[in-house]
């Protein structure tokens, strides 16, 4: 399929989104969600050694709310989005340290552990998103509107670890953005 020509020469899949806007009428809606480690299976490996399960929560929860400021004239809409959770992932180095480690063991500033199995085991990684949107419509004239939006989006998740990468090792990935659009038609 051809795309319209607003997207030139895309060679990919094109996303277009039209966000929620407020009304004449107030509404409100709202979500929630808990999932615990009751909710959830073991991971097959950390129940084949007789690991006890992990601590495992996942909170998602959202609302919206939109209406009239002014009657037929000005409207505001705004949600937030919540999203946190510990998700696991499993850490296997075995009891013995390989010999390569050997190597290391005279460096200043390093630790060779005799035992590598207080470093394995099942681990969560913890994800924490937040999402707000607000939207502020005027539309003076039957065809005449001005929308500004604000969208803020915060996200932190700790991870890149997991199967011979310990959780000493954990990356970090922070995700701030802000935006704002002011558009006229």
């Amino acid at each position: 399929q051809q795309y319209k020509a607003e997207y030139q020469k895309a060679t990919s899949a094109i996303i277009t989104a039209t966000t929620k806007s407020g009304t004449n009428i107030w509404q409100a809606d709202a979500f929630g969600l808990f999932t615990d480690e009751g909710l959830s299976a073991q991971e097959l490996f950390s129940a084949e050694r007789d690991e006890e399960k992990p601590e495992f929560d996942r909170w998602q929860a959202g609302a919206s709310l939109g209406g009239p400021l002014i009657q037929d004239e000005l409207f505001i809409f705004g949600s937030y989005e919540g999203n946190i959770q510990d998700q696991l992932t499993t850490v296997n180095l075995g009891a013995t340290p390989p010999t390569f480690l050997n190597d290391f063991a005279d460096a200043p500033g390093v630790t060779v552990p005799s035992d590598l199995s207080t470093l394995s085991g099942t681990f969560p990684v913890p994800f924490r998103s937040h999402l707000f949107f607000g939207k502020l419509t005027w539309q003076p004239e039957v065809r005449h509107t001005l929308d500004l939006s604000l969208n803020i989006r915060d996200e932190t998740r700790e991870g890149g670890f997991g199967g011979m990468t310990t959780a000493q090792q954990q990356e970090v990935f922070d995700n701030n953005v802000t935006s704002a659009i002011l558009k006229h038609q």
